[in-house]
This record gives structure tokens, C-alpha cells and sequence, in this order.
């Protein structure tokens, strides 16, 4: 008799965590972003940061895919197809954002949500890329001793959060508004004290600067660089980069993952190590949309 594959696509409970970890530790690459996130955030979902609805597909007591739909309304994707089913039970009644990971999970999951009558805003896919940080290749910039790579200081926290809101406005076309100043100063204040944010000084003036967006004792995930446009072509991104991952290393971080779409940043990731995985899907919705059965 064939050996029957039983399939089970529901919400993970606490018993289920241990499944989970196993699962998202065979596929860290990944499944970094969700790892770290349980981590942070724990398996409950109260809608606060780092939290999410996780559900799994489970074949004979092992989970082959997951999607969570985090606290800010992405949907992470990781596993086999299909997955459309997977989506909604994670989504539940809550609102989506967009939906990240893999690309061609990505593509199949907004498929399954763009028949539902969902409109796609903006469709970034990014190049994945990794660095074992015994092979990071630190650039000239950081041997220079008028240039360094610190954590910020509370007194640079409004700068900082501008920078973070014209961010937004410049890569994402969001529109600016009091909420989005708002929630620019709560990200920036929630980095600087988890101690996940840094800056590039040169000559005693901030000109970069990057975020830990996942980080556990192994592993970190890089996000949000950005260099001022009037310092743009320098190297600078390279550079904080480079000078955070620097100081992950000596924390005994083992490995770097980062995400980026643009051909340029590409090349400056890999002149400090970097290389390349596959593509990573990044898919905004034209509204917060709840999914429907």
C-alpha cells in the first residue's frame, strides 16, 4: 500500500513551537527574519513588535511551509506549495500588507490573493545575499580615523528619525504626514534602544546609516542603509555596513544576510564579502486588505 501523506494546514500552538524551531533551522537562510522574530517576540500574537500569527503546513507531524502575518501586516512565506491556504489561515481576519520571502513563493501567494480582487501597489524583488563574517572584507573608508562606525547618540534621535521618514518617502513613495513622522521617531527610538542601529561620522558629521533588523547569536540580517544623497558615491554604505558588521563579529555573530534591489548597493555588498543566494520577493498591497475565505 502507498505510503499516504497526511496534511494538516492550521494555526501553531504552544506545543507546536518545538516543530517550528526545528523547521525554521533547516531553512535559516530563509526563514531568518521569522527566526529572529520568535525570538524577540515569542510565539503569542498580542499585536505587538516582532509578534505574529504563525501557521504551518504539517505532513506527519513535520512542518514543510510556513506563513506568519506579523504585527505591521506583512505575511512571510517559507516552504513548499501550495500555499494560498497556508496565507489565509495565517492572515486570519487581521490586515495584509504585503507579503515577503522567497520569490517564487512570493509570486504564488500574490497570485492566490490577486484573484481574490487584491491589487498589488508596488512589487520589489531583491537579490539575497549572504557573508561567513570571518570573510568581511573591511573597506579604506573604515581605516580612515576621521571616519567611524558608532551606535547614535539620544541627541542625534530627531535627525535620525528624518532621515528615516525621507527614507520612507524616497524608496517606498509614501506619502508625508504627521503619522508617518510619527511612526518614523518609534522606529528610530526602538532601534537605538535595543541597540540595533548605526551610524557612520565622517569629519564630525553623520552621513549613513544602517539597521540589525534580525539578530540572534549566530546570525544578523542588515536592513535600512541609507546614505545622505549629498554623500552618495563615496562609499559610505559599504562602510557602515562593514563597520556594524564589525562589531556583530566580535559579539561572536557567525553569519550576515541582507536583502537589496538595487544594482549599486549589490556591488558594495559584495566588495565587503557578500554573495549572493537567489531572489527574495517583496510585495506590497494597494490598501491594508483583509484576505477572505
Amino acid at each position: 500500500m502507498a505510503n499516504i501523506q497526511l496534511a494538516d494546514i492550521r494555526v501553531i500552538e504552544s506545543q507546536d513551537e518545538a516543530a517550528l524551531r526545528d523547521f525554521l533551522s533547516r531553512n535559516l537562510d530563509q526563514a531568518f527574519l521569522a527566526q529572529s522574530n520568535l525570538v524577540r517576540g515569542g510565539l503569542i500574537d498580542r499585536g505587538e513588535a516582532y509578534q505574529g500569527r504563525y501557521a504551518a503546513r504539517f505532513e506527519n507531524g513535520s512542518i514543510t511551509a510556513m506563513a506568519a502575518r506579523y504585527w505591521n501586516g506583512m505575511v512571510m512565506i517559507i516552504g513548499q506549495s501550495p500555499l494560498a491556504e497556508l496565507v489565509n489561515v495565517a492572515a486570519g481576519e487581521g490586515a495584509v500588507r504585503g507579503v515577503m520571502g522567497p520569490l517564487p513563493m512570493v509570486q504564488e501567494a500574490v497570485a492566490a490573493l490577486q484573484a481574490k480582487g487584491l491589487t498589488v501597489a508596488r512589487d520589489m524583488p531583491h537579490d539575497h545575499l549572504a557573508l561567513e563574517l570571518k570573510d568581511l572584507v573591511l573597506p579604506d573608508q573604515l581605516k580612515d580615523r576621521a571616519i567611524q562606525c558608532r551606535r547614535p547618540r539620544v541627541s542625534e534621535i530627531d535627525l535620525l528619525a528624518n532621515w528615516r521618514a525621507e527614507q520612507d518617502i524616497e524608496v517606498f513613495g509614501s506619502a508625508d504626514s504627521d503619522d508617518l513622522r510619527r511612526g518614523a521617531r518609534d522606529f528610530v527610538e526602538a532601534a537605538c534602544r535595543e541597540r540595533m542601529m548605526w551610524v557612520l561620522e565622517d569629519k564630525g558629521r553623520l552621513v549613513a546609516n544602517c539597521n540589525f533588523v534580525g539578530l540572534t547569536e549566530s546570525h544578523v540580517q542588515i536592513g535600512n542603509v541609507r546614505t545622505l544623497p549629498a554623500h552618495r558615491g563615496k562609499g559610505y554604505a559599504r562602510a557602515v555596513v562593514a563597520g556594524a558588521l564589525l562589531r556583530a563579529r566580535h559579539k561572536g555573530v557567525k553569519r550576515a544576510l541582507l536583502i537589496t534591489d538595487s544594482a549599486a548597493a549589490k556591488r558594495a555588498y559584495e566588495a565587503v564579502g557578500f554573495h549572493r543566494l537567489g531572489d527574495f520577493g517583496l510585495v506590497f498591497l494597494e490598501a491594508r486588505h483583509e484576505l477572505v475565505a
